[in-house]
C-alpha cells in the first residue's frame, strides 16, 4: 500500500482532470504551467513578507489559495506533458529547477518572521532532500 505524501498526489491529480481538459484543449503549453507555479510560490512569499513588514497578518489569509493553486500548477504541468506528449530532458529539468526556485523562495520569506540562521538550515535541508531524491 502506498503511504505518504505521495499517495495523496494522484488524487490530487485526479481532482483536477477538468482543468488538465481546459489546458489541453486550449493547447496550454506544460513550461507555461511551470512558470505560472513560479509566479504563484513568489506572490506567496510576497504576501509572508508583506504580512510580517506591514504588520499585517490578515494578508496571510492569501497563502493557502496561492500556495494551493502553486500546487495545482505544478502537478498540471506534468499531466499536460504527459497528455499532449511534450514531455522532454529540457521541461524535466525546468520543473526541478522551478521547484527548488520555489521551495527557497517560500522559506526565504520566512526570513520576515524568524531567526535568520532557522531560515538558513531550511534552506540547506530542503536542498540536500531535494538532491536526494533525484540521485
Amino acid at each position: 500500500m502506498n503511504t505518504g505524501l505521495y499517495a495523496v498526489k494522484p488524487w490530487f491529480v485526479s481532482r483536477l482532470r477538468r482543468a488538465e481538459d481546459v489546458l489541453v484543449a486550449r493547447r496550454v503549453r506544460p513550461d507555461a504551467l511551470t512558470y505560472a507555479a513560479i509566479v504563484a510560490s513568489t506572490g506567496t512569499a510576497g504576501v509572508i513578507v508583506a504580512g510580517a513588514l506591514l504588520e499585517a497578518p490578515v494578508l496571510w489569509i492569501l497563502v493557502a489559495p496561492l500556495g494551493l493553486t502553486r500546487l495545482a500548477l505544478n502537478a498540471l504541468d506534468g499531466s499536460v506533458a504527459r497528455r499532449t506528449k511534450r514531455i522532454s530532458d529540457f521541461g524535466a529539468a525546468l520543473n526541478e529547477v522551478c521547484d527548488r526556485v520555489s521551495d527557497i523562495a517560500l522559506i526565504a520569506s520566512t526570513l520576515a518572521v524568524a531567526p535568520p540562521e532557522l531560515v538558513l538550515a531550511a534552506m540547506t535541508l530542503t536542498l540536500l532532500v531535494s538532491v536526494a531524491g533525484m540521485s
